[in-house]
């Protein structure tokens, strides 16, 4: 157990100093979970305010309570900057890669484009040869009429 204590110990602290667990599930006697930030976090604030606390109104039960919310609610800003952070960091890279991307398919519709001029001018010029063929076998290949006389 992270705490080094017993379950009543826990269970109590979560109860009356506002202990941050999780449950899983509803109602009392389901299972808990805590983060490791979190109980650490309560722990530095609530040793360190418990004794004030004390001091000025009896036991600070209540107070501590508080203050373990607000320790608890500091560890939930810390995270949420860590990940707002990494969005950001994340949001850079995606950015980075869909302007490589966006130049890499720029430059393959260029490529394609020049292969198809290419394409073009090469049937061209396979259609002016197919056209020279055709007129110098029409030159040399007599004329016939319908009954397969030459004129």
């Amino acid at each position: 157990m992270y705490l080094d204590r017993g379950v009543r110990t826990v269970q109590r602290w979560e109860r009356e100093l506002g202990l941050p667990v999780h449950r899983i599930g509803r109602g009392p006697r389901s299972p808990v979970h805590a983060f490791p930030e979190e109980l650490q976090a309560w722990l530095v604030q609530a040793s360190t305010e418990h004794d004030e606390l004390a001091a000025m109104n009896g036991d600070g039960r209540a107070s501590t309570r508080l203050n373990g919310q607000v320790a608890n609610s500091r560890v939930l800003v810390q995270r949420s900057s860590r990940l707002m952070e990494e969005a950001v960091q994340a949001t850079l890279v995606q950015r980075q890669r869909t302007k490589k991307l966006l130049n890499a398919i720029e430059d393959l519709g260029r490529r394609m484009r020049l292969q198809l001029e290419d394409q073009k001018a090469n049937l061209e010029t396979m259609r002016a040869q197919v056209r020279k063929v055709k007129t110098s076998v029409a030159l040399r290949t007599p004329v016939h009429d319908h009954d397969g006389h030459q004129p």
